[in-house]
């Protein structure tokens, strides 16, 4: 029997080694993944510079920290800071001010334009779907005076097109002018 208990401790003790190798791993991947990002945002942003005078506009890029984009979200009311920053060192015309994202910034965009109707020129929800869905008629509501052009390939398996269709019916249906 303690034969047993030490081959069966052995065997617990490499398990958990392999689980926590396992885990570093992903973590240091996921470590990679976000410089990478960083390299190429950094890299984009230096091609935008290069051609500053051809681009008559700013554009603002925030990245999430806590992985949403909810209005009333730490990343949301940031988003909205740093734009408000911008806006106040730049010369912006807000009658000019466009809001877009993807995926999970795609939903950001519904919550935030949602939650400062009138504040946009017009809105680019890529993929997205409003959060939570029982909110979807009265974000319409809201939003059903500001131009807003949807994007969203059907077959996208992370963030179903049903939740773009919803929202673009339900600010047709309250009056507005979705493509």
């Amino acid at each position: 029997k303690i034969l047993q208990a030490k081959e069966k401790f052995l065997e617990l003790k490499a398990q958990h080694e392999r689980e926590v190798q396992d885990r570093n791993s992903k973590l240091k991947s996921g470590e990679d993944r976000i410089r990478n990002k960083e390299r190429e945002l950094s890299q984009q942003i230096e091609q935008i510079k290069k051609k500053e005078k051809e681009f008559p506009f700013i554009v603002v890029i925030p990245q999430s920290e806590k992985r949403t984009w909810q209005a009333k979200s730490e990343d949301g009311e940031r988003a909205l800071a740093i734009l408000a920053e911008v806006e106040k060192a730049y010369k912006c015309d807000p009658k000019r001010t466009y809001l877009t994202g993807l995926s999970m910034g795609g939903m950001g965009t519904l919550s935030i334009a949602s939650a400062n109707p009138g504040k946009w020129a017009a809105i680019v929800p890529v993929c997205g779907r409003m959060i939570p869905p029982a909110d979807t008629e009265k974000a319409a509501e809201k939003l059903k005076g500001t131009p807003a052009w949807f994007f969203h390939g059907d077959k996208d398996t992370a963030v179903k097109v049903d939740g773009s269709r919803e929202m673009v019916a339900a600010i047709k249906k309250a009056g507005g002018e979705p493509k």
